[in-house]
């Protein structure tokens, strides 16, 4: 499986790649639009350390643009099976 930490120190760079979970965290800045013109996966998931207001942003933008995602603080935790 191939997974990407999304922190605050994260820049998107200009070539596409897949990774099967995203998961973001560390409160970073963050347009999951752009984001998902770059990096395309099976799953992204916010955890508990990016502050609610800002998931709420990023889940409607998931909603219009139809990614997957998952949510840790209303969710729980999120698992992966190899």
């Amino acid at each position: 499986k191939r997974i990407l930490i999304v922190n605050n120190s994260y820049e998107i760079g200009d070539t596409t790649a897949f990774y099967d979970v995203v998961l973001i965290t560390q409160n970073p800045k963050l347009y999951i639009t752009e984001f998902s013109k770059k990096v395309k996966t099976n799953q992204l998931v916010f955890d508990g350390s990016n502050p609610l207001w800002k998931i709420e942003l990023w889940q409607k933008d998931c909603i219009n643009l139809h990614l997957p995602h998952h949510i840790t603080a209303q969710q729980g935790a999120y698992t992966i099976n190899f």
